[in-house]
């Protein structure tokens, strides 16, 4: 059992019912699982329950357990919510995929299963990703949470960027994205137009774009959608590019700006649990 804990755990009024319920299985978890006590979210609000100190964050009980040690070594000395606010999701690529660098072999066989691709040969698995220099892509800081890094049966080099979200919704729209998504000249326009991969409906590029990805509550739930899409769609196209990109989209169903959105490229909750059925199923 714990210690007693100084702080009772509240209810954070601004959550949806999603959020609140994954609020307080998370709550659940750090109690009964990773027995640690929780701290308030910042100095000036309550105390929700999902958040750890500073100290237990430090000692990596955000992680999976066998593979604590080595994650540490990989942030590199990062710190922030990724160690301790245990309802985020920067900390679960780490927890599902970094273990799977272990067995590069296997993990092809998962990939194969799960997207049906020529993933002939994994040859790294990156947590938090993006090509450089970024002049050369999409010119901005865009990045995939994990990206895999294979080669097909022929030797050429491909990728899969997966993007994970738990309970975060869309965002609002930032100043240089604004810039790019009224600027016809941007490369935020040119890979969307060379890619053949939209269907602009009949209208023209820039309303299709400003429609789907400006500065409204519609945008703000596909933005993010998009701009992994055309950041993998960048690499395709670079002289020295890649020769085939999958992008996955690793999500719960209750999330907001991926549900019914772009489902063709969304891995749902349902999709996650296979993932790691066929993991554990493989490695067995």
């Amino acid at each position: 059992m714990l210690p007693e804990q100084v702080f009772n755990i509240e209810e954070y009024k601004y959550d949806t019912s999603w959020q609140a319920k994954a609020r307080k299985h998370q709550s659940d978890f750090r109690e009964l699982e990773m027995k640690v006590p929780a701290v308030p979210n910042t100095s000036r609000s309550g105390c929700y329950g999902n958040v750890i100190s500073a100290e237990d964050g430090a000692r990596g009980v955000n992680f999976y357990q066998p593979f604590r040690d080595e994650i540490k070594d990989d942030l590199n000395g990062k710190t922030g919510a990724i160690l301790t606010n245990v309802l985020r999701s920067e900390h679960i690529p780490y927890n599902v995929f970094f273990p799977m660098r272990h067995d590069l072999q296997k993990a092809a066989l998962l990939f194969r299963t799960l997207t049906g691709k020529d993933v002939a040969e994994i040859e790294n698995i990156i947590i938090e990703y993006a090509p450089s220099p970024k002049e050369e892509y999409l010119d901005d800081l865009t990045s995939f949470d994990t990206y895999v890094d294979y080669k097909d049966s022929t030797g050429a080099k491909c990728g899969i960027g997966i993007e994970v979200k738990y309970t975060e919704q869309g965002y609002h729209i930032g100043k240089g994205e604004e810039l790019k998504i009224h600027d016809k000249s941007s490369t935020y326009y040119q890979v969307t137009r060379e890619s053949g991969c939209f269907d602009f409906g009949g209208v023209a590029e820039e309303v299709f774009i400003e429609n789907n990805f400006g500065k409204h509550d519609c945008g703000n739930d596909l933005r993010q959608l998009w701009r992994n899409h055309i950041l993998g769609l960048s690499m395709l196209q670079h002289i020295d590019g890649i020769k085939d990109f999958l992008e996955l989209k690793l999500y719960n169903r209750m999330v907001k700006n991926c549900e019914k959105k772009n489902r063709s490229n969304c891995v749902t909750c349902c999709d996650y649990f296979l993932c790691c059925f066929l993991w554990s199923s493989i490695c067995e």
